[in-house]
């Protein structure tokens, strides 16, 4: 896609419709021909050049883009961001290392192990490309937990507004409240 400039802002693409030095108007950007983009104030059209995300940023200088390494604050910020991100994966598997938790955790090792490769996440070289570890819940598939939290299987039961969980299949809520069977 091509990105076009309007008096040296930021590059995107042209808009639909643009103001010729005449006060015209012009619309369809596919119809536009390179003089009215011109002497509407657009200078274009660029391209983001080729480069390595995880080591290099794109910037804007007004009459094309650069490419330079992430810079001391750059990569701090990112830092920042991927230890709140790892902060954040702990808190929600804290239970996992409760005793006084009320359910049983069959795979607490592995819990651990994910948790102590979260904390050794900033031990990685570069905080824009990083490896998070992954754990499996062992949820069933079929299993998902509705918004009262019982964690009915939805094929089994469909909460209907009035809150009540009956199943759709054996009956529908009727406007006079009769609760008639579908059947």
């Amino acid at each position: 896609m091509a990105l076009y400039s309007y008096k040296n802002q930021y590059p995107k693409p042209l808009p639909n419709r643009i103001r010729l030095p005449n006060g015209f108007t012009r619309t369809d950007a596919s119809t536009f021909t390179e003089e009215e983009i011109i002497s509407a104030g657009y200078a274009g059209p660029y391209t983001y050049p080729s480069h390595d995300p995880t080591t290099e940023k794109i910037e804007w200088v007004g009459v094309g883009f650069t490419v330079r390494p992430h810079n001391d604050q750059e990569i701090e910020n990112q830092w920042t961001t991927i230890r709140n991100q790892r902060d954040n994966l702990l808190k929600e598997s804290d239970y996992t290392q409760v005793s006084d938790y009320n359910f049983e955790i069959t795979n607490a090792e592995e819990w651990k192990s994910y948790r102590q490769e979260l904390r050794d996440i900033t031990l990685q070289s570069n905080p824009f490309d990083i490896t998070w570890p992954i754990m499996s819940y062992n949820q069933p598939e079929e299993v998902i937990d509705i918004a009262d939290g019982s964690g009915i299987s939805v094929e089994e039961v469909i909460d209907i507004a009035d809150g009540s969980g009956i199943s759709v299949e054996e009956v529908i809520d009727i406007a006079d409240g009769s609760g008639t069977s579908v059947n």
